[in-house]
């Protein structure tokens, strides 16, 4: 059987694509005696939560290396808050307007290599402490960015569409510390009218500053070296996943199955995070759920699958299918969201790992 080790979970996916590709790989079965464990960590979210910032409503996340949690809601996506290992709230920034330092719509929080919390709105990246959460820098970007993933060696990479006519028609832009794009590669896109499902990807961090990156509308994830090189392609067939080109809403009828989260661990293993239908969706029966009983992410339309993937041949390792929606992966931890006692959503962070059985 291939390596497979017990490991921590992170970050979020997606794709791009280029003339190297390979085959894909039809469904296989993973190992009898493994098992996807998720182990709540960290809940966030509580009735006497003065900003109602942690209540699972889908925002931005991420976590830091002492399991701090730094959150921006879709609610209220001007602010940060800062949430303690423990859950609590310990620093909250709120500068809405358009100067430095200042938000109208926040796209994207991440911890960058240099320890700091990098934050991306729109054509800016800015960086805040880590600790308190004090402004520090910004520069612009001539990118309308969509996804962001900061690398060790300063660079970040920004999924977007750039205005500079040069890079038109690009997905995946190298940005250097002084705001320059140095690359850009991925998915071309010039004089070819896409769906939003067709540019949006989300990037995924691997070892050595390398990156995947996936569309969230086929189970396919790319490998790129950290200059832009494409260096492996992994795509899979299975019953659960068609490719798609228009989303269904829940209320319509099955929605389709998007990746939503992945990462490569240091022991050769790609975890992937999938959104899935409900197995017992029943669009007709969803339409009459009150609105209340949908409490954002905590949607019964929905579940995940997580599987692992041997990161250099695609086999398949573990699945597990979670009767709920999550989110992604974040500095070794899965995304995911619960309700509370008081009927409140919650924000978990779940430490994940794979099980042998005896």
């Amino acid at each position: 059987m291939p390596r497979l080790t017990c490991r921590l979970l992170l970050v979020s996916v997606l794709f791009s694509s280029v003339g190297m590709s390979s085959a894909p790989l039809e469904a296989q079965a993973p190992c009898q005696e493994c098992r996807i464990e998720l182990r709540p960590e960290t809940r966030i979210g509580a009735s006497d939560d003065p900003f109602g910032l942690a209540s699972g409503d889908g925002g931005r996340v991420a976590i830091a290396d002492d399991g701090s949690v730094w959150v921006s809601p879709m609610l209220a996506p001007h602010t940060l808050a800062k949430y303690d290992a423990a859950g609590n709230l310990a620093h909250f920034v709120d500068r809405k307007g358009r100067g430095p330092g200042e938000y109208q719509y926040i796209l994207g929080i991440a911890i960058s290599g240099q320890g700091q919390l990098a934050v991306m709105s729109s054509d800016r990246l800015s960086e805040h402490e880590l600790s308190a959460g004090a402004y520090l820098q910004s520069k612009a970007i001539p990118i309308q960015g969509m996804d962001f993933l900061p690398l060790a060696n300063s660079s970040v990479v920004v999924n977007g569409s750039s205005y500079l006519s040069d890079r038109a028609g690009y997905t995946l832009h190298l940005v250097d510390p002084s705001g320059e794009i140095t690359h850009s590669f991925g998915y071309v896109t010039r004089g070819v009218e896409l769906d939003p499902e067709g540019t949006t990807l989300v990037l995924a961090p691997a070892p050595e500053d390398a990156f995947w990156a996936a569309r969230v509308n086929q189970y396919r994830l790319d490998k790129w070296s950290p200059e832009g090189a494409h260096i492996r392609t992994i795509k899979r067939e299975v019953d659960w996943f068609e490719p798609w080109d228009r989303w269904v809403s829940p209320a319509d009828g099955t929605p389709p199955s998007r990746i939503a989260g992945a990462w490569e661990d240091g022991a050769g293993n790609l975890w992937v995070l999938h959104v899935v239908a409900d197995e017992d969706h029943d669009p007709d029966t969803y339409v009459h759920i009150r609105s209340d009983e949908i409490q954002g992410p905590v949607d019964p339309a929905f579940d995940t699958i997580i599987e692992v993937l041997d990161a250099n041949t695609g086999q398949l390792l573990a699945s597990r299918r979670f009767p709920t929606r999550m989110q992604g992966f974040m500095n070794g931890r899965v995304i995911g969201f619960d309700l509370a006692a008081d009927g409140g959503q919650q924000l978990v962070i779940y430490r994940p790992e794979i099980v042998r059985d005896p």
